[in-house]
């Protein structure tokens, strides 16, 4: 009885963490790790034939570093149905998703871009 209520605890403890999670707004699949803040004035967004073309930026906070956002994203994108190519790079049906940190002065910048 004891498993039960320990395997109970934590499907519930993985659910509530899964409802917590924050999207970017212009992107609204694509989870806003904890440590950034999404610049919306920054994000662009074209619907071209071929597909769409999406871009989103967000500020990263000084703690988190390169190593965590990489970690992040490769952890949760394949649950969104991207699959990963290359460090930063994947894809998911006929798009392509890339991720590059920027530097806008002192401030670090992601910027993730989705193009057909």
């Amino acid at each position: 009885m004891r498993s039960v209520f320990v395997v109970f605890v934590v499907a519930i403890l993985f659910v509530s963490q899964a409802w917590a999670q924050t999207f970017f707004n212009s992107l609204p699949d694509f989870p806003l790790m904890p440590g950034l803040i999404e610049l919306e004035k920054r994000s662009l967004s074209f619907d071209k034939p071929e597909g769409r073309i999406l871009i989103a930026v967000a500020s990263v906070d000084a703690l988190v570093d390169d190593s965590q956002l990489e970690s992040f994203y490769s952890q949760s994108l394949p649950q969104f149905g991207w699959v990963e190519v290359a460090p930063f790079s994947y894809v998911r049906g006929n798009e392509k998703l890339g991720m590059e940190i920027l530097l806008d002065g002192e401030q670090r910048l992601l910027e993730v871009t989705i193009s057909p």
